[in-house]
């Protein structure tokens, strides 16, 4: 054997090693890029859709305080629809029903007071 049948067998054995390593590695799409708008939209829906809940254990757990939290809690289930309708999409009746309207979680969270309900606002 010549030099350069040696080299030509080294260069044919790595191209033999890399081909398999390169059918491993083949570009795959990437994901859709999420627009921002979307994405805000989605965290601001979360947020309100938690405080209404935390509005809801409120009123479950102090009813004679319904006429002061009731009004604020309507204002954020509206906020919540002008969401859902910037989505295309409607509120769960859930979403949006005043407290009692529906069925307590099977574990529901420790109410908070007026100053926790300050806070998440």
């Amino acid at each position: 054997m010549t030099r350069a049948t040696a080299l030509t067998r080294r260069a044919l054995l790595g191209a033999a090693l890399a081909l398999p390593l390169a059918a491993c590695t083949a570009d795959e799409p990437s994901p859709a890029p999420v627009d921002p708008d979307v994405a805000l939209r989605d965290a601001a829906t979360a947020r309100v859709t938690a405080l209404l809940a935390s509005y809801d254990a409120a009123l479950a757990a102090r009813p004679a305080e319904a006429a002061l939290l009731a009004p604020l809690r309507a204002e954020h289930a509206e906020h919540l629809a002008l969401l859902a309708a910037q989505a295309g999409a409607r509120p769960s009746p859930a979403d949006t029903s005043p407290a009692g309207a529906s069925d307590p979680p099977a574990a529901p969270a420790p109410a908070p007071d007026r100053a926790g309900l300050v806070a998440a606002e």
